[in-house]
């Protein structure tokens, strides 16, 4: 509705980036953040429930099972989401393809 009503008004509307990223020791679990980097560090935030940004394990964050879900609820949220890839070793990369599950 929002959008729509800045649109409306004539002014250019642009949607906040958001990176679905796989949570650490959940490798079904994904969490979105606005950085773009894969992995979790301590102070990255991610994009909270309740709106706003919170500190990664402070508050529930947008995510999912799965990175389809992570994107279904962060694009519900209002947000541009796409996925990254995750570091399975250091010689070897593979696509994300689940979505991180919020407050996980």
């Amino acid at each position: 509705a929002c959008l729509s009503a800045a649109q409306a008004a004539g002014l250019i509307v642009s949607r906040l980036r958001a990176y679905c990223v796989q949570v650490p020791g959940n490798s079904h679990y994904f969490l979105a953040k606005a950085r773009r980097a894969a992995g979790w560090s301590k102070g990255q935030e991610c994009y909270a429930l309740n709106g706003g940004m919170t500190k990664y394990k402070s508050q529930p964050c947008i995510g999912g099972k799965g990175l389809q879900a992570c994107l279904s609820a962060a694009h519900a949220a209002g947000l541009e989401a796409s996925g990254l890839p995750t570091m399975l070793s250091a010689s070897r990369v593979a696509s994300t393809k689940q979505i991180v599950a919020p407050g996980v």
